[in-house]
C-alpha cells in the first residue's frame, strides 16, 4: 500500500524546497537520486532514452522530480545530475528494515537459518549495483559540471536464484574460517505468488555507456565479488 501524499512530499516537494534553498545559498552543482523504476517493464537494457513507464507511485514521483530537475538546471544555469540507480546493496543498510535490498535480506535469512522467500519461480532478474560503486558515481557526478540523467548500475542482470546461490557460496567461504559450534544448515527457498504482477518489474538491466563516457563511471563489483565483500563485512 502506497501513501501518495507522503510519497510526493518526500520525493518531490521536499527535494524541490531543498534545491531552492541550496540555490539561494549559492550552490552551483546538484546531484540527486533517481531510480531505474521510472522505466517500468520496458525492453532491456534501458538507456536514458528509453520511454518512461512508471508502474507505481514511487516511480511516478521520481519521473516528476527528474522533469523538475532538468528544467531547474536550464532556468538557473547550474549543473544538475540525476542518477537512476538500479538495485543498490551492500554494507550499511541494516537499519532499512523491510526496505533493505533483497541481497541483504537473503544473506540475513541464511545466517539465521530461515527459509528464503522468493516470488515464483526465482528467475526474475535485477541489475544489482554495489553501494561502493554508487558512492563513486556520486563523486564523479559532483565533479563533472554537466547536467542530465544517468543510469547507474552494473550493466548486467542476475536472477534471484543466482543471488541465492552466490550468497550461500559466500557464507560457506566465510564460515569455514570461523569457530562455529555447528555448521549452518543448508538454506531452502520458499516460492510464493507475486501479489502485484501488473506492476512488478520482472527484469531490470541498464546500459551504463553514457555514464562511462561522460562521467568516467566504471563499476568495480560484479555480483559475485560484491556479495562476497558484503558477507565479509558482517
Amino acid at each position: 500500500c502506497f501513501d501518495n501524499t507522503e510519497m510526493w512530499r518526500v520525493n518531490v516537494y521536499g527535494p524541490i524546497k531543498l534545491f531552492m534553498t541550496a540555490l539561494e545559498g549559492g550552490c552551483k552543482r546538484f546531484v540527486y537520486a533517481s531510480s531505474m523504476a521510472v522505466y517500468g517493464n520496458a525492453s532491456v537494457p534501458y538507456t536514458e532514452e528509453t520511454p518512461l513507464n512508471p508502474l507505481i507511485p514511487y516511480a511516478a514521483s521520481k519521473v516528476a522530480f527528474d522533469k523538475f530537475a532538468m528544467n531547474f538546471a536550464k532556468e538557473n544555469n547550474v549543473s544538475v545530475i540525476g542518477l537512476r540507480y538500479s538495485n543498490v546493496y551492500g554494507p550499511g543498510e541494516s537499519n532499512k528494515g523491510k526496505r533493505m535490498s533483497m541481497i541483504g535480506q537473503i544473506i540475513r535469512k541464511m545466517m539465521a537459518e530461515e527459509n528464503v522467500v522468493l516470488f515464483k519461480d526465482g528467475t526474475q532478474k535485477r541489475d544489482w549495483v554495489h553501494v561502493k560503486d554508487v558512492v563513486e558515481a556520486n563523486i564523479l557526478a559532483s565533479e563533472s559540471g554537466r547536467s542530465g540523467v544517468y543510469n547507474i548500475g552494473s550493466g548486467n542482470s542476475w536472477s534471484f536464484n543466482e543471488v541465492f546461490d552466490e550468497a550461500w557460496t559466500a557464507i560457506k567461504i566465510k564460515t569455514c574460517h570461523m569457530d562455529l559450534k555447528k555448521p549452518l544448515s543448508i538454506p531452502k527457498i520458499e516460492y510464493i505468488d507475486c501479489p502485484f504482477p501488473e506492476t512488478y518489474q520482472s527484469h531490470t538491466e541498464c546500459s551504463i555507456e553514457k555514464a562511462k563516457q561522460e562521467l568516467g563511471y566504471v563499476p568495480e563489483y560484479d555480483l559475485r565479488s560484491g556479495i562476497r565483500q558484503y558477507v565479509d563485512s558482517f
